[in-house]
């Protein structure tokens, strides 16, 4: 069974905390700072998501070394583990690891470590170092190489916008779809038109999920077929955007009165204001904004990103403390939120 089609997903793409007294350009183990991380584990796990996403772009993988990677894999299952046997009652984490990069046998590698640490599935970036040089069907002949050697299923993960223009087309996920260690697409360009697109294109695949990276487009991307959401924005706001996705379920489901539908369009909007305005930041505006927004905490950024400046840190403050329904860091009744 596919586990990401299991419900709804809320993925929250967890962001990596620094610590603030190593240099930037360190992502070595012990620029991580492994206590700030469990916490944020914790406080994910109460808000209600779904699951997390180690390593993904939120995460600064890209950044990090490879014993730093394998640290951050093995600390985010160590503490679900421990959760869970505190209180067996709880409902557990769908754990996804971000893997992807350049090298196969790197990703390979850290499948093992993630497989090991507990995890449920990998997420895997495209190699995009030569940009459009990379052809559709060296594409293909490298995620078919992951997947037949990944220790665990493979969700595919399209962000043209951070990999030079390297696209996962809906012709090449259909294809790749078809592999039965492939099970789902994140796609972060944040087109409801592409997500139309990947639900028809792998619609013949079995069990296979498509899931919005974009919370702007979260509401139109469930209506359209999409399984879930996994978002950075989840870090500063998680209770919301699982509240906007369980309302959004209700209605495809169950129907909704022309008020309730308002509501959450009104809701749609907020989210998108904020996940539009605070991208504007980048990651190092995420992680300022979960540590103002008192979320969780996230430190600075890695390099080559320098962390936002004192004017900038004010806007992102007043947009959190804006009276319009942008989504704040608090606890949200699903059922009564909208």
């Amino acid at each position: 069974m596919n586990l990401l089609r299991t419900g709804r997903l809320t993925l929250t793409a967890l962001v990596t905390p620094r610590v603030a007294t190593t240099s930037a350009c360190s992502g070595s183990v012990g620029s991580l700072d492994l206590a700030a991380l469990e916490d944020n584990v914790r406080r994910q796990a109460a808000s209600g998501v779904t699951g997390l996403v180690a390593l993904g772009s939120s995460g600064e993988w890209s950044s990090l070394a490879f014993d730093a990677k394998a640290t951050v894999l093995e600390v985010v299952g160590d503490v679900e583990r421990r959760r869970r046997a505190d209180d067996p009652s709880a409902s557990p984490l769908l754990l996804t690891a971000g893997t992807g990069g350049n090298c196969p046998d790197e990703s390979r590698e850290l499948g093992e470590v993630a497989a090991a640490a507990g995890f449920a599935a990998l997420m895997v970036v495209p190699p995009h170092y030569y940009g459009p040089m990379t052809s559709k069907s060296d594409l293909l002949a490298y995620y078919l190489e992951v997947a037949d050697s990944a220790p665990l299923p493979v969700v595919l993960y399209n962000i043209p916008q951070l990999t030079v223009g390297v696209d996962l087309t809906p012709s090449m996920v259909s294809k790749l779809a078809s592999h039965a260690n492939v099970v789902g697409i994140k796609d972060s360009i944040g087109s409801v038109v592409r997500l139309q697109q990947l639900v028809a294109a792998t619609a013949n695949a079995d069990d296979f999920a498509v899931i919005t990276g974009s919370p702007s487009i979260l509401v139109p991307a469930l209506m359209a077929g999409a399984a879930g959401s996994i978002t950075g924005l989840a870090n500063v706001c998680a209770a919301r955007v699982e509240a906007l996705t369980a309302a959004t379920s209700a209605v495809l489901e169950h129907g909704a009165s022309a008020d309730r539908m308002q509501a959450i369009v009104r809701e749609q909007a907020a989210l998108a204001t904020a996940n539009n305005k605070l991208g504007a930041y980048g990651i190092p505006g995420l992680k300022a904004a979960v540590d103002i927004a008192g979320a969780g905490t996230a430190g600075l950024p890695f390099a080559p990103m320098t962390p936002v400046t004192g004017d900038e840190r004010d806007a992102i403050a007043a947009l959190l403390d804006a009276t319009s329904g942008i989504p704040l860091a608090r606890p949200i009744d699903p059922a009564t939120a909208l």
